[in-house]
């Protein structure tokens, strides 16, 4: 990522919590709904970035495979979405909703992390 195009997505956010605080006041559901609209922005504009990290990680992780490789790039874009749910959540009040949605997002990667200790294991009976 560069800093013009951190700068935008700062910029971006600052006035999405602008407009935000003004719906807030006239009404909260429209806000609610322009929070999620622009988390879903925000999550696509995340998304193109990340394209050229992804392409990099790639070289550095050739040695894990393609099964290994799919599984990290998955568990990168779960976390973010998480995230990004989780916070939308708590905005709007349903911090219980959050926490379950944490923990949906844990379990979730934890059962793409299991063929990789698999992997793992299998690993360390040839040693």
């Amino acid at each position: 990522m560069s800093g013009g195009q951190f700068l935008a997505l700062a910029a971006l956010a600052v006035g999405m919590c602008v407009v935000f605080s003004y719906l807030r006041s006239v009404n909260t559901a429209m806000a609610v709904a322009a929070l999620a609209g622009a988390s879903a922005v925000m999550a696509i504009f995340l998304v193109d970035l990340t394209s050229s990290l992804v392409a990099q990680a790639e070289g550095y992780l050739t040695g894990l495979g393609l099964a290994g490789m799919q599984a990290l790039v998955k568990a990168a874009y779960l976390s973010l979405v998480a995230e990004m749910a989780c916070s939308l959540c708590r905005d709007s009040g349903f911090s219980s909703l959050a926490v379950k949605t944490e923990f949906a997002a844990k379990v979730a990667m934890l059962s793409l992390a299991a063929p990789l200790i698999k992997q793992l294991l299998e690993m360390l009976k040839e040693l």
